[in-house]
């Protein structure tokens, strides 16, 4: 084994950490040498995802999707350090660009290459109070294919005492996760919402949140860049957390029920209304839409129902119960593998105490247990 990538005590077969040091070109190049078996497996049903849903060959939407968008500009401009690391992993894994940079941009892709999908990701999270830290948490689903290639990434930015932790797979920068600055996020998309074609893409966003240094820098860098596709954005820091509906034309705070301290969201909309005119168009129609997005408003629910008593106490216990309930058994928010297209591939945890916690459960939480890392 590498010995960048190493296995974790509680999962030695599943959950992996590779850790990334140096220049951003060279944290690419060891995560592409390091799994470059993994990517070029993965790549296969990535690939075969395309003709299945998208009814197109994967080459040509490859050439296709990079025409019509312009991502590189954004990225150049808010996070050019990842451009380096992605070629890093493209020249290390022994993948062409195009598709290395393409596979950052599972949202970004959904968003223009399909219609609207309402089936992944769950988020919650508290500020701190009673002694107790602020906490943000996500199941993050994506396809079953993607089961066994749980992947931390531990990043050393060079020249800096800046550290993150990254949930990942193979291949990609990252899908959220927290600094040592006590910096965390989490994201589920928001298909429903306006997408940019010009805009900063979501893994990109979640790897410049975490090059902040306090809670109000990474609202602030948030607020400040163009938003690639609708997403909300669960951010926190040791003094507060807040929840962000982010679409190409308008960012609005959700405060579940009023409350500043507690946060829950999947994967619709509550308060921006800056809609996709496809989902407009519905909306126009006798469109019922408790009928056809039962999935992402029964995990609302569910999640509302377990963290909205005002007398519960917010703690990390709660949140894992939260994230492993199964309330709804056809939309459960604990989601396990060959039951669902998008399973849950792992739950995260973040505590952003003055020495920060991430907490993995490599799998749906409700049959796989938790593990952490601390820097």
């Amino acid at each position: 084994m590498s010995d960048y990538l190493l296995s974790t005590m509680e999962n030695p077969g599943k959950l992996k950490l590779l850790v990334l040091d140096g220049s951003p070109y060279n944290r690419g190049l060891i995560h592409g040498r390091t799994m470059r078996n993994q990517i070029h497996q993965l790549l296969v049903p990535w690939k075969a995802a395309f003709v299945e849903y998208i009814k197109i060959d994967p080459e040509s939407f490859i050439k296709l999707f990079l025409t019509r968008t312009d991502y590189i500009s954004a990225i150049k401009r808010w996070t050019p350090d990842l451009l380096e690391e992605i070629k890093g992993i493209s020249e290390g894994a022994g993948v062409d660009f195009d598709t290395m940079l393409v596979y950052q941009f599972a949202d970004e892709y959904i968003t223009i290459g399909k219609a609207i999908a309402q089936n992944r990701c769950s988020s919650a999270g508290f500020s701190a109070r009673d002694n107790q830290p602020s906490a943000i948490a996500q199941n993050m689903d994506i396809e079953s294919y993607a089961d066994g290639f749980q992947l931390v990434l531990h990043i050393k930015h060079e020249n800096s005492d800046l550290e993150s932790f990254v949930l990942t797979l193979p291949g990609s920068i990252g899908l959220n996760g927290i600094n040592n600055k006590a910096i965390g996020i989490c994201c589920n998309a928001l298909t429903q919402l306006q997408s940019c074609r010009e805009g900063l893409p979501v893994s990109c966003i979640v790897r410049g949140v975490l090059h902040q240094r306090t809670v109000d820098d990474a609202i602030a860098f948030i607020h400040q860049i163009k938003h690639a596709s609708g997403q909300n954005y669960v951010i926190g820091g040791q003094t507060k957390i807040e929840c962000l509906e982010c679409s190409a034309g308008k960012i609005c705070r959700f405060k579940p029920n009023g409350r500043d301290d507690v946060v829950w969201h999947t994967n619709h909309p509550v308060v921006n209304n800056d809609y996709r005119s496809e989902y407009l168009a519905l909306l126009t129609k006798e469109f019922n839409i408790e009928q056809n997005e039962p999935n992402t408003r029964s995990r609302l629910k569910a999640l509302e129902s377990r963290l909205s008593n005002i007398s519960e106490k917010l703690d990390i216990d709660l949140l894992k119960r939260a994230l492993s309930s199964r309330d709804s058994e056809e939309f459960p928010v604990s989601r396990e593998k060959d039951r669902y297209y998008a399973f849950t591939f792992a739950s995260t945890i973040m505590v952003l105490s003055e020495v920060p916690k991430f907490h993995v459960a490599p799998g749906p939480p409700h049959i796989t247990p938790y593990e952490y890392f601390t820097f």
